[in-house]
């Protein structure tokens, strides 16, 4: 057995039966990777070729197989030098995968999903800071210098419908698409999983971002077509999901390689028992000294107020993750100044865990250019440069009812058409006898 700074990697043997799937992970040596059956012919392809997975279907279970046999893949051919996962999800349901090596500690078991995505997030900055625009080739050169190499990093949500209901939905989909915009070069994979492709969970700019979509049954022809451009995933039968990945070409019709679950127990329980090194430190939190000192004020104020309260007024809109991007704060600092914008006045309460926060005030002088530019937009040009608010609102009334005008003629003359169709249709007859 391969020895790995002290880690003994499991043998194949020993967690799977099938001599076809044996056969096909000994000669495949490129990890994270998933497997599949295609047409009796075993498929293991790296999550290098499917970056970012977006996975889809009415059955959970099914999707919870598929993420269990990329968990175990990577248990079974990475060290925890080489690989290693972040699980997201809102119940105990991977519980078990909390003492393994593989697992990094912040991985969210029951807790603050928001924060675990968070991690992955910042390790990808820090990677970019280090330079890395590739993996592989930093890892190459580290083990020439006989430095530490980086691990991959797999980002696994599951059930983001469930998650959204205790996360603002804004704050998780911006940091979802920037984890598959950046991850891919430095090492870092995302596995979404969700049961409904509706627009209250998942954006389409969102799943624009994933280039490999993978649906079990679908619930409709209609997301069914939405995720893959075809409308068969409505036709599926067990544990059968159609692939389409836009990176490379990969399309087609496959099926989950049964992964015996004593198996996937006993696997867990042997890396379990292998020496854990040391984790990925991410700071995701504020710093101990800054969040006492926060604590301890009685009126909290951030150096970058001023600064903030203009950009949320330019921007017309206010939220944590958008002050999170533009001001790279911390989520807690971000949430902390977004309830002091609240408290003063600047933006109004929440209204909804996926709406921004409404800018209760304007900038100076803006209000008169607003509504000029409201008036010219219904072409209803007006001389006077200093028209006031209640003029505009009266020419939105005409405006209104020349809409309800216009609408009533194009009702009369539609009905009049039919009408002369009617009677044209008539004499044809009559003159055909």
């Amino acid at each position: 057995m391969e020895k790995n700074n002290e880690y003994v990697y499991p043998k194949i043997d020993d967690y799977i039966k099938d001599k076809n799937v044996i056969s096909a992970y000994k000669s495949f040596n490129d990890s994270p990777f998933v497997s599949m059956n295609e047409n009796g012919k075993i498929k293991c392809v790296s999550l290098k070729t499917f970056p970012n997975i977006l996975l889809y279907g009415i059955n959970e279970d099914e999707r919870k197989e598929f993420i269990k046999n990329i968990l175990f893949n990577i248990m079974l051919k990475s060290s925890p030098i080489e690989c290693k996962f972040i699980i997201v999800h809102e119940y105990l349901e991977y519980s078990e995968l909390k003492p393994t090596p593989h697992s990094l500690n912040y991985s969210n078991f029951r807790g603050d999903s928001l924060n675990s995505i968070i991690a992955a997030y910042k390790i990808i900055n820090e990677r970019n800071e280090m330079g890395i625009n590739n993996i592989d080739s930093y890892n190459e050169y580290a083990r020439k210098k006989d430095k530490e190499i980086l691990p991959y990093i797999c980002l696994v949500i599951d059930k983001l419908d469930n998650i959204l209901l205790s996360e603002n939905r804004e704050d998780v989909d911006s940091y979802i698409r920037e984890i598959a915009r950046l991850g891919r070069a430095v090492g870092v994979f995302i596995v979404l999983s969700v049961g409904t492709l509706n627009n209250s969970v998942i954006s389409d700019e969102t799943i624009s971002y994933f280039s490999t979509r993978v649906s079990f049954k679908a619930h409709s022809k209609l997301e069914s077509m939405k995720l893959l451009d075809h409308k068969e995933a409505v036709e599926l039968n067990n544990n059968e999901f159609y692939i389409n990945s836009a990176f490379n070409g990969f399309d087609g019709l496959y099926s989950l390689i049964d992964i015996d679950k004593e198996a996937y127990n006993n696997l867990i329980n042997y890396v379990s028992s292998q020496p854990r090194q040391e984790d990925i430190k991410v700071d995701i939190e504020e710093s101990e000294s800054q969040s006492s000192k926060d604590s301890s004020d009685e009126e909290y104020d951030d150096p970058l107020y001023n600064e903030i309260v203009e950009f949320v007024v330019e921007q017309g809109k206010a939220s944590a993750s958008l002050l999170q991007r533009r001001f790279r704060l911390g989520y807690n600092r971000a949430a902390r100044v977004i309830d002091l914008l609240e408290e003063r006045g600047v933006i109004g309460p929440a209204e909804g865990n996926s709406k921004p926060r409404e800018v209760l005030i304007k900038k100076e002088n803006d209000t008169n250019i607003d509504d000029q530019e409201l008036i010219e937009s219904n072409n209803y040009q007006n001389n006077d440069n200093n028209i006031e608010t209640n003029n505009y609102k009266s020419y939105n009334g005409v405006q209104k009812q020349r809409n309800r005008d216009s609408n009533r003629a194009l009702f009369e003359m539609i009905m009049g058409l039919i009408m002369f169709g009617i009677v044209l249709y008539a004499l044809v007859i009559a003159i055909s006898h």
